[in-house]
C-alpha cells in the first residue's frame, strides 16, 4: 500500500492546476442577503424586468425590507418555516431573501405537485405561514389555518406587471380573487409599513442556519427535502465567482429556471442577484416561446438544460440569427452527448457567438452545481469539468467502496461546503446516504463516472440506471448511448431495462432512439446493431431498439426515464 498516495483524484486534486487560488474558500458568519448587500449592488441599475416592467435595485432592496415587515407582523420568527408555492415571479425574490433576514425557511415546493403532496409536506415541516400562486388556487381550496399554520396568503402573478396589463388581468380574474377570499385566504402584498425595523427585533442570524428546503427531482425516486444553509448557498456564490465565467454587474441574465431546485433558487436567483445582474424574469417557459425570448431580450447569459439548447439550434426561427451578444450558455442537469455538444457549438459559431456551451455536474444535495466547465482547457467534448474550489470528488467501486484510480468507471463521491446538512425531518435517510469516510462527510452520488489524469470528470450514467442481467453482468446504458449516437442518423437516444422474461431474474438493455430524419427504420435497426457490435461487448448489446419521435421529458427538461420504463411495461404481455 506504498503507493496509495499516487493515482488517486481526491489525494492529487490535479484540477487544482487550472486554478490560481488556495484550494478552501472562505465564508464569513452572515445571511446571504447581507452577502447581497455587502457586494455593494448598483442601487440605480436595473435589477429585474417582468413583463417589461423594470425594478431597479434601490426598488428591489425596499421590497425586500417591506416584505420583511410583513413577516415580521405577523409573528413570523428565527426557525420558523414558510411554505412558497410560486414560480419564478418578482415576488419570490422578495420574500427569498426577507424570511432569510429573520433567519426563517423558505420551503420552495412545485405548484404542479399534487394536492396530498402539499398537505403533508405543511404538516411535516409545520409550516407558519403558506404563499401560493393564484393559478394554482385550487390545490389549496381544502387548507385551512390552524395552530400552527395561523396564516395562508396567495399572491398574483400580476403583482409586478406595468399598471396597464396588471389592471387587465386583475379585472379578467376577478371572480378567482374573490373565491380565494371566500376561503379567508388573504392577498400578499408584502406592502406594509405602519412599524420601523426598530419594532421587530431580529434574533442573530448565523451561516450555518438554514436558509431553505429545495426538493430533489424525483426522476428516479420520490422527492426528498434538502436543507440549504446560508453557507452551503454563500460558498456556491463565491466559488461561481472565482472560476470568473464573465459574468459582470448588468449583463443581463435570462431566468427561465424554476425557484423550486436548487438549480433555479441558486443559480438563477441568487447568484445573478448577488453579482448585480439585470435579471429577465420568465415565470413559465415553454420551449416553443425560447426563439422570440431571445430575440426581444437578447441575453448575454442563459442557462438551462441541453434539451433547451438542442431545440433552439434546429429552431426555424433561429436560422439566420446574430447570436453575437451572448456571453456564456450554461446547460446541467441531464446528460448531452458528444454529437450534441459539437451540434450546438457549431451552430453558436456559426451565428457569431464566441462562446461555447458549459457543461456542469451537481445535484440538489450540493446545493446544485458542484463540478463545471470554468474555461477552454477543460471544456473537453463529452465531459463536464472540474470540481469548483474547495469540492473534492473521489470514484469508488460500488461494491466494495475502494477509491479508483484515473480513468476506471465508478460511482461518483462529492465534498465541500455546498454540501447540504441533510434531508429533512429525515435522519434515517440522511444517514444512509451521507457517509462520514476519514473525517469528511461525502454524498455517494449514485452516478457513474470516471476521472482523467488532468481531474476532468466524465458521466457515463446512473448507478440506479444500471441494468443487472440474470447472469450479474451490469450494464451501464451510458456506454450504450454513447455507442448509438456515433451513428449520423441518431439526433437522441435513451436506454432502460426492461425484465428478462427468459430468465427468473434480471433485465436486458431496451434503446429508445429518436432519428435526425425519415427513413427505413429496418436498414437504420440493422447499422445500429452492428455498430453495437462493433462497440460493445456482448453483454451490453441492446436486447430491442425502439424508434420514437421524441424522448419524454420531466417539468424541467430531463429525459424522463419512468415514462419510458413504463413504456416497456405496458408493451409487455
Amino acid at each position: 500500500m506504498a503507493d496509495r498516495q499516487i493515482g488517486y483524484p481526491s489525494i492529487e486534486k490535479p484540477w487544482m492546476k487550472y486554478y490560481d487560488y488556495a484550494s478552501t474558500i472562505q465564508i464569513k458568519s452572515e445571511t446571504v442577503y447581507a452577502h447581497f448587500i455587502n457586494q455593494n449592488p448598483s442601487i440605480d441599475s436595473i435589477a429585474l424586468e417582468y413583463f417589461n416592467n423594470k425594478i431597479s435595485y434601490r426598488k428591489y432592496i425596499e421590497n425586500i425590507e417591506n416584505s420583511k415587515r410583513c413577516f415580521q407582523a405577523i409573528g413570523i420568527k428565527k426557525g420558523d418555516v414558510v411554505t412558497l408555492c410560486m414560480p419564478t415571479i418578482p415576488e419570490v425574490f422578495y420574500i427569498f431573501f426577507a424570511l432569510n433576514q429573520i433567519g426563517a425557511i423558505a420551503n420552495f415546493i412545485d405548484p404542479r405537485t399534487n394536492n396530498e403532496f402539499i398537505r403533508n409536506n405543511l404538516k411535516d415541516t409545520n409550516s407558519r405561514a403558506l404563499i401560493y400562486v393564484d393559478a394554482v388556487h385550487d390545490k389549496f381550496e381544502d387548507i385551512k389555518t390552524n395552530s400552527v399554520l395561523k396564516n395562508i396568503y396567495y399572491v398574483t402573478v400580476s403583482q409586478s406587471f406595468p399598471s396597464f396589463l396588471k389592471t387587465l388581468y386583475d379585472l379578467k380574474n376577478r371572480i378567482v380573487y374573490r373565491k380565494i377570499e371566500s376561503l379567508s385566504h388573504k392577498r400578499w402584498t408584502g406592502g406594509w409599513k405602519e412599524k420601523s425595523n426598530d419594532d421587530y427585533p431580529i434574533e442573530a442570524v448565523s451561516k450555518e442556519d438554514t436558509a431553505a428546503i429545495v426538493y430533489t427531482s424525483g426522476t428516479t425516486e420520490l422527492p426528498k427535502g434538502a436543507i440549504l444553509t446560508n453557507k452551503n448557498i454563500i460558498a456556491l456564490i463565491i466559488q461561481n465567482k472565482i472560476c470568473d465565467y464573465g459574468w459582470e454587474k448588468n449583463d443581463k441574465f435570462l431566468e427561465i429556471m424554476p425557484p423550486f431546485i436548487a438549480y433555479g433558487l441558486v443559480c438563477g436567483i441568487v447568484i445573478p442577484t448577488c453579482i448585480g445582474m439585470h435579471i429577465i424574469i420568465i415565470p413559465k417557459f415553454e420551449q416553443k416561446a425560447f426563439p422570440d425570448l431571445m430575440k426581444k431580450y437578447k441575453p448575454n447569459h442563459i442557462m438551462g438544460v441541453p434539451s433547451m439548447m438542442e431545440d433552439l439550434s434546429k429552431d426555424a426561427k433561429m436560422a439566420n440569427a446574430d447570436l453575437a451578444y451572448l456571453k456564456t450558455v450554461v446547460v446541467g442537469g441531464d446528460s448531452i452527448s458528444i454529437k450534441s455538444e459539437e451540434y450546438i457549438n457549431e451552430y453558436l459559431e456559426k451565428h457569431n457567438c464566441k462562446a461555447k456551451i458549459m457543461k456542469g455536474y451537481g445535484m440538489t444535495e450540493m446545493s446544485s452545481s458542484a463540478v463545471f466547465t470554468r474555461n477552454k482547457d477543460c471544456n473537453l467534448p463529452g465531459s463536464v469539468g472540474i470540481p469548483l474550489v474547495g469540492n473534492n470528488v473521489k470514484i469508488i467501486d460500488p461494491d466494495s467502496g475502494e477509491e479508483l484510480r484515473y480513468g476506471e468507471n465508478g460511482e461518483i463521491c462529492l465534498t465541500g461546503p455546498t454540501l447540504i446538512q441533510g434531508y429533512f425531518n429525515n435522519t434515517e435517510l440522511t444517514e444512509a446516504v451521507f457517509k462520514i469516510e476519514n473525517g469528511e462527510r461525502w454524498i455517494h452520488s449514485g452516478d457513474i463516472g470516471y476521472m482523467t489524469e488532468d481531474g476532468i470528470l466524465f458521466i457515463e450514467g446512473r448507478s440506479k440506471r444500471l441494468i443487472i442481467r440474470y447472469d450479474g453482468f451490469k450494464v451501464i446504458p451510458g456506454l450504450i448511448e454513447k455507442a448509438l449516437c456515433l451513428d449520423d442518423d441518431v439526433n437522441e437516444c435513451a436506454v432502460v431495462g426492461m425484465k428478462d422474461v427468459a430468465h427468473a431474474r434480471g433485465q436486458l438493455p431496451v434503446a429508445f432512439v429518436v432519428l435526425n430524419r425519415d427513413g427505413n427504420k429496418n436498414d437504420v435497426e440493422k447499422r445500429l446493431t452492428i455498430l453495437c457490435q462493433s462497440k460493445l461487448p456482448e453483454y451490453e448489446q441492446p436486447a430491442k431498439i425502439v424508434f420514437i419521435e421524441k424522448l419524454p421529458l420531466t417539468s424541467i427538461g430531463k429525459t424522463n426515464y419512468k415514462e419510458l420504463a413504463k413504456m416497456i411495461e405496458d408493451s409487455c404481455p
